[in-house]
């Protein structure tokens, strides 16, 4: 399986499905089938794939010459958080589309720089127990959805992050080392003004990342919050 990033043309593929009452059935509780006719097609593609402003990512699943499915993630600037996006039409499905299509998804997020996926999936989808078993856990859930969460990577590229704000980070983006019985913390930074933020804190260079990106480690003396005074 590959990821292809659609034509135009080929979103014909994208109207089918999303007009099948079986495929689009975990979208019941918003709708069901959506309407995608073709004089939609051009504003869509300019807003997805064109001028997507690093916002928003999509791609076909391709096997062999067969387009069996998408994936895709965006920015909800309301919440702040990346949402992602996995269908598989109908006639596909429970042939392992949708365990791959969510890890090249991750895959292509964490590429990107995404720390964290995120997705909200009405109560009654049974698509959840797919991203359970892909790694996401649950996050929250109301009455009509249930937030799901997976971390991609433990070291982020953080930039100018306020002192006020830096507990709400430190544990779930940076990663933790144990060496000679005691921990550290590491992650990777490259703007100048972040390398300064955490050489404040005690950081020091620790050589490159898989990326080539500058990697700083600290030994843990107690919380952050202590060591910003």
């Amino acid at each position: 399986m590959e990821l292809y990033k659609p034509d135009l043309k080929d979103l014909w593929f994208r109207e089918k499905f999303m007009n099948d009452p079986d495929t689009m059935s975990y979208n019941n509780a918003w709708g069901g089938t959506i309407a995608f006719p073709e004089s939609k097609w051009e504003d869509w593609y300019d807003y997805w794939i064109i001028n997507h402003d690093d916002k928003r990512f999509y791609r076909y699943l391709k096997e062999g010459d067969t387009f069996v499915g998408e994936i895709a993630y965006h920015l909800d600037e309301k919440r702040n958080v990346w949402i992602a996006d996995v269908i598989i039409p109908f006639e596909y499905r429970g042939k392992g589309y949708g365990t791959q299509g969510l890890r090249l998804l991750c895959e292509a997020a964490a590429n990107n720089g995404i720390a964290i996926l995120y997705d909200d999936i009405a109560i009654d989808n049974p698509g959840i127990s797919l991203f359970l078993k892909a790694g996401f856990c649950e996050e929250y859930r109301t009455d009509e959805y249930i937030m799901l969460k997976k971390v991609l990577s433990n070291r982020i590229q953080i930039e100018e992050i306020t002192y006020e704000k830096i507990d709400e980070f430190w544990d779930e983006h940076i990663k933790y080392l144990v060496a000679d019985g005691a921990k550290y913390y590491e992650l990777n930074s490259e703007k100048d003004a972040s390398v300064r933020f955490w050489k404040s804190l005690g950081f020091i260079p620790n050589g490159v990342d898989e990326y080539d990106m500058p990697l700083f480690i600290k030994k843990d003396n107690g919380s952050i919050s202590n060591a910003l005074g």
